[in-house]
């Protein structure tokens, strides 16, 4: 993937992640898991800078595997409460093997009463 447009992969990842949608995950009793735009933007970005392009195109390669993840995991690896200035955000960890890869989903909720959404995938 040396020469490719990157304008235009970042597009096309943009509609494959908008058609997830949400996914009910059975480790947060069915609750909905969102992909919305605060997991594709930390897909790309971390902490407002755009990370390395070949850790960009890793994590959208991993990020089919997400969806059978979170429906198939049943628990969670480990929890987390940041706060800042007077705002906090959950994030939790689930971890899957994938093809012999250990892969972390983390996913993230804002404040009490916000949404389960999708924040970003590795490889361990």
């Amino acid at each position: 993937m040396k020469n490719i447009d990157w304008k235009q992969f970042i597009e096309n990842e943009r509609k494959k992640y908008k058609m997830i949608g949400h996914i009910a995950c059975p480790a947060f009793q069915g609750e909905n898991v969102y992909f919305n735009h605060h997991g594709f933007y930390h897909l790309i970005y971390k902490l407002g800078v755009p990370r390395v392009r070949n850790e960009v195109i890793e994590r959208f390669e991993l990020l089919p595997y997400v969806p059978n993840l979170l429906l198939k995991l049943k628990t969670v690896e480990s929890e987390e409460k940041r706060v800042k200035n007077n705002n906090h955000a959950y994030f939790w960890t689930i971890k899957g093997l994938v093809k012999g890869k250990k892969i972390r989903i983390i996913l993230r909720r804002l404040g009490d009463n916000g949404n389960l959404h999708f924040f970003s995938i590795m490889d361990e």
